[in-house]
């Protein structure tokens, strides 16, 4: 028993060694070199998309104020930041309506809600634009909105990570966004849901169906130029959205399927046309895309618009090809 608690004093000793070591190197939530980096390639993607995006759709802010959540995580990973919190609050940025521009009604964040009958398709707007992926607590929350003001690099949250002790109190840097990056994504994984085959089964009756008509057929076509000049394809001969990676026409099926009990191979995900880094913001227009589980894996984490991972693919089929 003395030997135990003599290590279990060691262990308390070393961990308040490593805190006092973080402490005294206090991270800057908004000033390091990852985060000026997003922003300028922000700024890049910005200057290229901006009008194009803002044409077709709403883009009104939404409101959204400070929540618990935010003075909550504030107070937990404050004493590893130089940041106030009253500084945390001011990078809190809002949604964006997604309706199409000029539309009748309130502004709406979320209308495949009303567009679709199935509470699964639904959930893949959800989780796979507006939040991030889930994760353990410790450090970066399990699921959480991209918006949130407090995002660190992974190389920080490796730093201030105790595994004994669950803050739950930042997400991933790599997986943030900004509002008019969510509001484009949206727009085009709609166009990615609404040209399945046979959607039709699960399309509920409302009014967004018509004031969305003209901007489905137009960034449709839109999407489909920008891909097959990549030498991609998201949509086959026949219009219907497809696989990028293996080509595998999607069914309504492998949307609505509760993945975590019985995963299939066609199971859809969505795939980064530039892989996820701590420089960027990746969930934005023109850099999504649709994939199989499949699909996903075979890309991995190479840029799927560069031919390195279609190259490996090569060389690995070459040794088994007589």
């Amino acid at each position: 028993m003395v030997v135990k608690l003599l290590v279990l004093k060691h262990k308390q000793n070393k961990m308040s060694d490593q805190q006092r070591e973080v402490q005294e190197e206090k991270y800057n939530l908004f000033g390091s070199d990852q985060y000026l980096l997003c922003q300028q390639d922000k700024a890049v993607w910005e200057e290229e998309h901006t009008g194009y995006y803002k044409d077709i759709i709403c883009c009104k802010p939404l409101a959204n104020k400070p929540s618990e959540t935010t003075l909550n995580a504030f107070s937990k990973i404050s004493q590893f930041c130089t940041n106030s919190y009253e500084e945390v609050v001011a990078k809190q940025e809002s949604k964006l309506c997604v309706l199409p521009k000029g539309h009748p009604g309130k502004c709406c964040k979320n209308p495949h809600m009303k567009m679709f009958t199935s509470g699964g398709l639904s959930n893949k707007f959800d989780t796979g634009i507006y939040s991030t992926p889930g994760n353990d607590g410790i450090i970066f929350k399990n699921r959480h909105d991209r918006l949130f003001p407090i995002a660190i690099p992974d190389n920080v949250e490796r730093k201030i990570r105790d595994s004994n002790t669950k803050l739950s109190c930042a997400i991933p840097l790599k997986d943030a966004s900004c509002p008019l990056m969510l509001a484009s994504a949206y727009i085009d994984y709609l166009v990615f849901v609404v040209n399945v085959r046979d959607i039709s089964t699960i399309k509920a009756e409302h009014s967004y169906w018509d004031m969305y008509a003209d901007v489905l057929k137009i960034h449709t076509e839109t999407l489909k130029k920008y891909f097959e000049e990549k030498n991609r394809r998201q949509f086959n001969d026949e219009g219907f959205t497809v696989c990028s990676a293996t080509g595998y026409e999607f069914k309504v099926t492998d949307f609505i399927r509760d993945s975590r009990v019985a995963n299939q191979e066609t199971d859809t995900q969505l795939g980064h046309c530039l892989s996820r880094k701590d420089t960027r913001y990746t969930i934005r227009g023109f850099n999504i895309s649709l994939m199989t589980r499949e699909g996903n894996r075979l890309v991995g984490d190479y840029d799927f618009f560069d031919e390195t991972w279609v190259n490996r693919l090569r060389a690995v089929v070459s040794r088994f090809v007589r």
